[in-house]
């Protein structure tokens, strides 16, 4: 059985609160134990969030081709 490993970066990790809200990116994927990439991974994440910031848009993203991604922002704090 192959082990499975989540990975992912961020477009920025450090988000500045200025005259409204700031964004980063986040990218997600689903390796093997050798750190390939499972293109047939068709599952889904549920992703949620603590602290200061906030999840745009669904909690329940799919992986397609082991890859998914979210957005999250800054609320005020």
């Amino acid at each position: 059985m192959t082990k499975l490993k989540l990975s992912g970066t961020i477009s920025s990790d450090t988000l500045v609160e200025g005259s409204t809200y700031d964004v980063a990116a986040i990218r997600f994927h689903i390796c093997d134990e050798n750190n390939n990439v499972l293109p047939y991974y068709q599952e889904s994440a549920k992703i949620t969030c603590t602290g200061d910031i906030q999840l745009i848009g669904p909690e329940l993203v799919p992986f397609r081709g082991g890859w998914n991604g979210c957005y999250i922002k800054t609320i005020g704090k």
